[in-house]
């Protein structure tokens, strides 16, 4: 029964939101979710061939959440660190679903 609130608001999240076009670069920060995962799999099936979709998972893509990562379309699993996160970056949207990382700056 939580599957379709986790689809319809990673959907409203990308498109309705950030309106993420075809081809923009996308970061799903806590993407191990399901929200995060739902936006993964939105993120890669409405963007183009090459888009790059980033998420994110506690201990990056070597962990079991992580593959659910990169199974669900992500082109890339890393680490919620910031520094991990640059190395895939610059990025046009970013989906973040993990606030207490970032509450003092943003």
């Amino acid at each position: 029964a939580a599957v379709p609130i986790a689809y319809l608001t990673a959907h409203r999240a990308l498109f309705h939101v950030a309106e993420t076009g075809e081809g923009d670069r996308v970061l799903i920060r806590g993407g191990s979710g399901a929200v995060g995962l739902a936006a993964v799999h939105l993120a890669r099936h409405f963007g183009s061939p090459g888009r790059v979709v980033v998420g994110t998972a506690s201990a990056g893509a070597a962990s079991a959440a992580g593959e659910q990562v990169m199974r669900f379309g992500a082109t890339a699993c890393t680490t919620h660190d910031h520094e991990a996160v640059a190395e895939h970056g610059p990025f046009d949207v970013i989906i973040e679903h993990m606030a207490r990382f970032n509450l003092d700056s943003d």
